[in-house]
């Protein structure tokens, strides 16, 4: 299971909200889409989303190629063994500044 955190430079909720459910439906996730004003200014939207990978190098490629839809020039730290901790200031879409993903080794 993936989280991903979205950075929305919007300071209106709904308009938050549409840009957090066209991520979501590019990525393919069903469930909720929680937006939340950020403090230092616009939102936050967080939804986590499965791949149906059944190994762990299976699920962070699979993330790693979602990841490439939304955005470019994506920093990875951590311990790629047991955790993905991805990040990019580089968004594709119009709207975001940047977006964050993480999963862990289950």
């Amino acid at each position: 299971m993936a989280q991903w955190r979205i950075f929305i430079e919007s300071d209106r909720r709904v308009t938050a909200e549409r840009i957090g459910s066209t991520v979501a439906h590019r990525l393919s996730v069903e469930g909720n889409v929680v937006c939340e004003p950020y403090y230092k200014g616009g939102h936050t939207c967080v939804f986590r989303c499965d791949t149906g990978a059944s190994s762990w190098p299976e699920l962070v490629f699979a993330l790693l190629g979602k990841a490439q839809t939304l955005g470019r020039s994506w920093q990875l730290s951590g311990a790629i063994e047991e955790e993905l901790d991805a990040w990019s200031n580089e968004p594709s879409l119009k709207g975001i500044t940047a977006i964050h993903l993480q999963a862990d080794a289950v």
